[in-house]
């Protein structure tokens, strides 16, 4: 999401799925981007009904736990119920779960099931850069 609103280039991937080239590799830094996505995912999740969300983030990944707090100190003003859980390997978390919301190829081909969120989010931002 964060890619996406800052106008850097998107592809739109022959699953259906968007995905980047920010190749982070365990880091992550929050940007002026972050709440704007963080409510672009609850927004979009809403809409689906969805009454309550789990966010999985990776230990190994730096600022996983200011991102943490950032997206609980947004899902509160959303009004909005999530779950956030820091682990070593959310992968191997997700391999067995269903209605996974992820971009990587490697979780979607593993998990019971998975729902394409970024469809309903990325083209409507202005600045979003798609490549199909």
């Amino acid at each position: 999401m964060e890619v996406a609103q800052s106008g850097s280039p998107i592809f739109r991937c022959m699953d259906g799925t968007y995905r980047d080239l920010a190749g982070l590799r365990g880091t992550y830094r929050l940007i002026d981007k972050t709440d704007d996505a963080i409510r672009s995912l609850i927004s979009a999740v809403k809409k689906l009904c969805i009454k309550r969300a789990v966010f999985w983030l990776d230990a190994p990944v730096s600022n996983s736990g200011r991102l943490k707090t950032r997206i609980a100190e947004v899902a509160e003003k959303e009004q909005f119920e999530i779950e956030i859980e820091i682990t070593s390997n959310v992968d191997r978390v997700l391999f067995d779960c269903a209605n996974v919301i992820s971009s990587d190829s490697i979780i979607l081909n593993r998990c019971l099931s998975w729902v394409n969120l970024n469809e309903a989010i990325i083209p409507s931002i202005p600045d979003a850069w798609i490549i199909n």
